[in-house]
């Protein structure tokens, strides 16, 4: 039997005999205000903090969590409704568990029960695959006393976890007298979206590409933390950093900086210390240690390789695969390419075998 009744509007209209009226359309809610609506006896600061984890994730760690969180909400969660009824007794459930139990269903058994209960799945079903072996480590930069320099350069800077240890070992070593400030900002591997383009240098992406702070060097050698000099004012140049206790050296170097455009050189009069010499002992070595800039925006001079360990032959996929997960290795601009190999200085594409 139907009526009428009064919407909380004041308007008329006609409903079942339940009395209810259809449901109104509106926009739709966010998702912290549909999981809030859904879990009302939970903090929606936490519901928040959860959906942030799960929209940007910015870290290792938090790409584990992501990945738990998605796991847990396909497990347990009401994504697609179901296309059965649900059960109205303990013996309609029963039913369903004894079905499941005759086909050998063990795991979806096990998922459901923990879906019943309300209570998290087991934790081999949310067991996450073995992550990267190595991570980007984040360090403290060394930091330059004249404001003016020390304003430019980052506070941190990311280096490979398996390189860490070495390098700064020697950055350690240089203190108090000297310092090296690097710039090594955090790298992402580009997803595969559409117009998004492969990297021409991988390196960088593989946690074996940095450089010295550019803008510390070839301002004016008498002050500058960071000096590039040779005998004779031209290349190959060494790289050195200015030390309170290291003597000036003796017969003295020509040091480099710009002036007015132009690539000049002025006897060196403060006390250095050979920086070239020990990056080499962590692993590091100029990229262009052969070459002088072309122009006061070329900083080739100042990028550093690591390339210890990385043979000719072994495949872009091995390293991008020490520390990227595959399910995002799989969803980046890299996929086409992992069967690219070292040949000395790039990953190419393999020769077909004869």
């Amino acid at each position: 039997m139907s009526g009428t009744t009064t919407s909380p509007t004041g308007s008329s209209g006609t409903t079942s005999s339940t009395g209810t009226n259809p449901p109104a359309v509106g926009p739709s809610p966010t998702p912290a205000a549909a999981a809030a609506a859904s879990f009302p006896l939970v903090d929606p600061s936490v519901v928040n903090s959860l959906v942030q984890i799960l929209q940007s994730p910015t870290t290792a760690q938090g790409q584990v969590q992501q990945q738990l969180l998605l796991q847990r909400l396909l497990l347990t969660g009401d994504i697609v409704p179901a296309r059965v009824p649900p059960p109205l007794n303990i013996t309609q459930v029963g039913g369903y568990l004894n079905y499941l139990a005759s086909q050998s269903q063990k795991t979806l058994l096990e998922e459901m029960l923990a879906a019943a209960l309300g209570v998290a799945p087991p934790l081999s079903l949310l067991q996450l695959p073995p992550g990267p072996p190595l991570v980007m480590v984040t360090e403290p930069n060394d930091q330059p006393t004249v404001a003016s320099l020390a304003m430019l350069v980052p506070l941190t800077f990311q280096v490979r976890s398996d390189f860490a240890p070495a390098l700064m070992n020697q950055i350690a070593a240089l203190h108090p007298a000297s310092i090296l400030p690097l710039y090594a900002p955090p790298v992402l591997l580009p997803a595969a979206t559409p117009g998004a383009t492969a990297p021409t240098d991988w390196l960088p992406y593989i946690g074996r590409e940095m450089q010295v702070m550019p803008t510390l060097a070839l301002n004016n050698p008498a002050t500058d933390p960071i000096v590039l000099a040779s005998a004779n004012g031209s290349p190959p140049f060494t790289l050195y950093a200015a030390s309170s206790t290291a003597p000036v050296p003796s017969p003295a170097l020509q040091a480099v900086a710009w002036n007015a455009g132009q690539l000049q050189a002025a006897p060196l009069t403060q006390g250095v210390v050979n920086l070239d010499t020990l990056l080499n002992q962590a692993g590091w070595y100029r990229k262009n240690p052969t070459t002088a800039p072309t122009s006061p925006s070329d900083t080739s001079w100042a990028v550093l390789l690591n390339l210890t360990g990385l043979l000719p032959g072994v495949t872009l996929g091995s390293e991008l695969g020490l520390l990227y997960p595959s399910s995002q290795l799989n969803g980046s601009v890299a996929l086409p390419y992992v069967a690219n190999t070292w040949n000395g200085t790039s990953f190419v594409t393999p020769t077909p075998s004869p």
